[in-house]
């Protein structure tokens, strides 16, 4: 799109962002005689661009690509994405990822790789620098990727989902990462007007110094994946599944939950839940035989 608009990509090196207040300071002293704070409508009567019919600089909808950045801000506006060592470990998945792209393409396979959250966001965070991003990715690859956030469709068999069956495949069986997987649907906006209060003032007289403590709770997203189970006794092979439970509930996770082993099912179960980070995990392995008589 920026090749379209300027013939040429723009690149951010040594831009300074106007949110810096010395910066901005400095400027009005320095300009003190010019007008600093731009008059939008009256910018916009002047500006040749906005003469009627040339509203329209560019074929690519800008309002439905905003619209589809707020869910993937959901998904990744979590403390643990600006945490340096969790992100270390996002840019060796976002690494892995190109190169399994390259393959894939050098192989001739047709496939819709899709990346998860950390990668997503490290590749989100490559492309805000489109000179080098192009230059890496001609160098890695021999063509720059375009990132294709028009899917959405998250129920079985569709594309995003055998997409991201088949990149958990091919990339290996340690794809899932904690903190980065769906954490489920944007929430509803916020309310933008305002609701009317009743309370009369006696009553907000009477509350505004009281002060109400709401307890803090700290909890931990975990992800479980059973893989295999070594020296089994041969009696106690069958249809294997872990149960596990907490030795103290606590308000966020207080079941019982299960789930069978990857080496023995075939079939990858990943359980993710959150909990309080107190007490420990108990794990009980399951064994159900099949029964030796003939059933009537």
């Amino acid at each position: 799109m920026k090749s379209e608009l300027y013939g040429r990509i723009l690149d951010n090196d040594n831009v300074v962002s106007s949110l810096d207040g010395h910066r901005a300071a400095k400027l009005r002293r320095s300009y003190s005689s010019e007008p600093y704070d731009l008059e939008f409508s009256s910018a916009l009567q002047d500006n040749a661009y906005a003469k009627k019919g040339d509203e329209k600089c560019t074929k690519y909808d800008l309002i439905s690509a905003v619209q589809r950045q707020s869910p993937f801000f959901y998904q990744v506006s979590r403390a643990h994405m600006n945490d340096d060592r969790y992100l270390e470990g996002s840019v060796a998945m976002y690494k892995g990822f190109l190169h399994l792209i390259k393959r894939n393409t050098e192989r001739s396979i047709k496939s819709f790789l899709v990346p998860i959250y950390d990668i997503d966001l490290i590749w989100h965070t490559h492309q805000l620098h489109p000179a080098s991003y192009c230059q890496d990715l001609l160098e890695i690859m021999g063509k720059v990727l375009n990132h294709d956030d028009s899917v959405s469709d998250r129920t079985k068999g569709q594309k995003l989902d055998v997409g991201f069956s088949m990149t958990s495949e091919m990339y290996g069986s340690r794809y899932w990462r904690a903190g980065a997987m769906y954490r489920g649907s944007t929430p509803s906006p916020v309310r933008t007007i305002p609701y009317p209060i009743s309370a009369t003032k006696k009553v907000a007289a009477s509350i505004e110094n009281q002060k109400i403590d709401i307890p803090k709770i700290k909890d931990l997203e975990v992800m479980l994946e059973f893989v295999n189970v070594r020296n089994l006794p041969e009696q106690h092979k069958g249809s294997l599944s872990m149960s596990f439970c907490k030795t103290q509930p606590d308000v966020i996770f207080n079941v019982k939950r299960s789930l069978t082993i990857f080496s023995e099912s075939g079939e990858k179960q990943v359980a993710t839940f959150h909990c309080e980070p107190t007490g420990h995990l108990i794990f009980e392995l399951m064994s159900c035989s099949p029964p030796s008589f003939p059933l009537a």
